[in-house]
């Protein structure tokens, strides 16, 4: 009999709960973000240059946290039957911690033994294991490490099902996933839906991301003759499992560095992925047709990619995993347009997959034939999975009976909003919950068109916006007859939203945030303005403004990391050694701002500091982002700098960084 469990997972944990109050501007393109181009053939149909995101304002980011453990668990709900035990977190997007196979007596999955993010997602944390489910835009979704709506209703044969779901800002959709583990089955189900309600065509993405654990000599398997890849500014399709000379792409260990395989799957055939090990077993996602890609990440076999998973893990694990990936378009540089008032559905099913190993290594054509066997055997096939879809329906469309996390409160203001404006509301079966402290704000600006005028100007805003409907809304508020004219919280409001709305008006934006810090001088507008700067032309000048911010907030930590990191990208190490040293002694200690004093001094002649910080194998900097390298760009230069002042040159080309410092992905062994 299947059961639905409320319960613990009793793993050491990272806070992850508090927030930047900066607007989340950084990195954004200073106007429409560039486009791959593409390289494939004319039945491919690549949507490289629709529905690119500029950056994930108007979210906040989640990079506060430490190395440090300080939860004793997370919350979690468990799906089991006699075949298999699905466990779910619903405070991390409603994350597949891990699927255990009961009858193998093994985790499908890379079950992490620990919660430790890093700077993966579009919000900064993420953390590696699991499955996640990603909609928005190309990364890791902004809800990968935050609460999404969960909720609990039976099937009419009284299978438990476990509904999240949760409202998507910038693209103004909706979805719902409904995971069920019915009696008998080898399979978990989870059922998707996407809804966009508005009257406008919408872009999506959605890639449903699966961590297996390494195995050596594993190979992923799935119905395709050809996958696309990245080189440099284009998309690229190449002919598998061979191209380009390479050994078989096909196996996670001949990937020497850090690449994105995107599979071409086959209309008509069950659409699938599968990890398999030397003996054959292994994982396999399946779908429905409409999810048609699928994707093979490696971190490659470098010590950087070593170190990286390594980081992202603990209590002795290395966190070595191959990420296999299912979405609804060819590849994750797409995003696919869908029409107003219209729904999107499919099914997922995740389970173990056994095959005769000899097969599933040997000649590529056989390998997916002997795969697709297997799941004809256990009745998956196109027609089983659409009629599953189809007759599942009505369950889809069923109110939950019990909400037992509720998410965050911008659906229920947007529906506040629509109901205003005569709009259709959010799917109504799907309980949005109510308003709060986090969108307070906008209720008011919403029934009296005036926003409230903090008189602290350190004041944290509780939430921003990028919404047409809203931007328009603090546009008509600001205006010379409007009730927010002089408010310098609104034109701090207005003035970041009009630096990410569409293709960015930075002029205007420029001008509103002014406004804002000459109403009240305060630290997010010149914070903006800096950023601004950085975004449109990269000037020195920029570095000013986040300084001057830092002076205004003198102990706050994101502006002191955001002041400093500026200085530094710039190059302004006199500047940047001056600050670190004139901010308060707490903030000394944050590991970036010890990173930045570190190189600054160097670069000043003295390397001593940053000796001892490379040697210090306990140092670590808690959001270190993918792809940086800064730690080893300190130990460079520390090598260059001493070189020279003994008249000898230093080779980075043959140079080996320590692995504890060495985070490049992209260098092989």
């Amino acid at each position: 009999m299947t059961t639905l469990t409320q319960t613990k997972l009793n793993i050491p944990a990272v806070d992850v709960s508090e927030l930047s109050p900066l607007p989340l501007l950084e990195n954004a393109y200073p106007g429409p973000r560039p486009a791959l181009k593409v390289k494939a053939e004319e039945t491919d149909e690549l949507f490289t240059d629709f529905g690119l995101v500029r950056g994930a304002f108007p979210y906040r980011a989640q990079d506060l946290y430490t190395r440090k453990f300080t939860r004793k668990g997370l919350d979690c709900v468990v799906l089991e039957n006699e075949y298999l035990k699905a466990t779910f977190v619903p405070e991390l997007g409603g994350k597949l911690w891990s699927l255990f196979d009961k009858k193998a007596g093994k985790d499908l999955m890379f079950n992490n033994p620990v919660f430790r993010p890093a700077q993966l997602a579009v919000r900064n944390a993420w953390s590696s294991g699991g499955t996640e489910w990603n909609l928005g835009w190309l990364g890791h979704h902004a809800r990968t490490c935050d609460r999404i709506f969960t909720a609990i209703l039976h099937a009419e044969d009284g299978t438990p099902v476990l509904r999240f779901y949760d409202y998507e800002r910038i693209r103004n959709l909706t979805y719902q996933m409904d995971f069920s583990l019915p009696d008998g089955s080898k399979y978990l189900y989870a059922r998707m839906r996407i809804v966009n309600s508005t009257q406008k065509t919408q872009a999506v993405y959605w890639w449903s991301n699966i961590a297996v654990k390494h195995e050596d000599g594993a190979r992923i398997v799935t119905h395709a003759d050809h996958a696309f890849i990245v080189e440099g500014d284009t998309l690229v399709r190449k002919t598998i499992p061979f191209y380009d000379g390479k050994p078989d792409v096909t196996y996670p260990d001949n990937n020497p560095v850090s690449i994105d395989h995107f599979y071409g799957t086959t209309d008509g055939y069950v659409r699938y992925i599968t990890h398999m090990n030397r003996e054959g077993y292994g994982l396999i996602q399946a779908s429905s047709q409409r999810q048609k890609g699928r994707k093979l990440f490696v971190w490659g076999q470098g010590q950087g990619g070593d170190r990286f998973q390594e980081f992202l893990s603990g209590e002795g694990c290395d966190g070595k995993y191959s990420e296999l990936q299912a979405g609804l378009c060819n590849s994750q540089m797409e995003n696919l347009p869908m029409p107003p008032k219209t729904a999107w559905e499919w099914v997922e099913i995740y389970g173990a997959m056994q095959a005769d190993p000899a097969r599933v290594h040997g000649d590529w054509d056989d390998a997916q034939a002997a795969v697709e066997e297997q799941l004809a055997a256990n009745g998956i096939t196109v027609p089983y999975l659409e009629k599953w879809l189809h007759d599942t329906k009505k369950l889809a469309l069923t109110p939950a009976e019990e909400v037992i996390l509720a998410g965050h409160s911008f659906g229920a203001l947007e529906n506040l909003r629509r109901e205003k404006e005569n709009e259709d509301p959010l799917p109504t079966h799907l309980d949005w919950g109510k308003t709060d402290k986090e969108t307070k704000d906008w209720v008011d600006l919403l029934n009296t068109k005036k926003m409230r005028c903090p008189k602290d100007r350190n004041t944290i805003v509780p939430s921003w916006m990028v919404q047409d409907e809203w931007v328009k809304m603090l546009e008509e508020s600001t205006a010379h007859s409007g009730k927010n004219h002089e408010n310098w919280y609104a034109f701090l409001l207005v003035g970041c939203a009009h630096i990410m709305k569409g293709d960015g008006d930075l002029d205007k934006a420029k001008e509103e945030l002014e406004r804002s810090n000459t109403l009240c001088p305060n630290p997010w507008a010149l914070y903006a303005i800096g950023q601004l700067i950085q975004i449109s032309n990269h000037s020195p000048e920029g570095a000013k403004y986040t300084y001057g911010a830092a002076r205004l907030f003198p102990e706050n930590p994101s502006l002191a990391i955001a002041a400093a990191k500026h200085f530094y990208i710039k190059k302004l190490y006199k500047e940047l050694k001056e600050f670190t040293e004139e901010i308060p002694d707490k903030l000394k200690q944050l590991p970036r701002i010890r990173f930045y004093h570190a190189f600054a001094a160097a670069e000043r002649g003295n390397t001593q500091e940053a000796k001892e910080l490379l040697a210090d194998e306990s140092f670590e900097i808690p959001d270190m982002k993918e792809g940086e390298t800064v730690m080893q760009e300190l130990w460079y230069r520390v090598h260059e700098i001493d070189a020279k002042k003994r008249g000898e040159k230093f080779d980075r080309t043959t140079a080996e960084p320590p692995m504890h410092i060495d985070f490049d992905m992209y260098r092989p062994r």
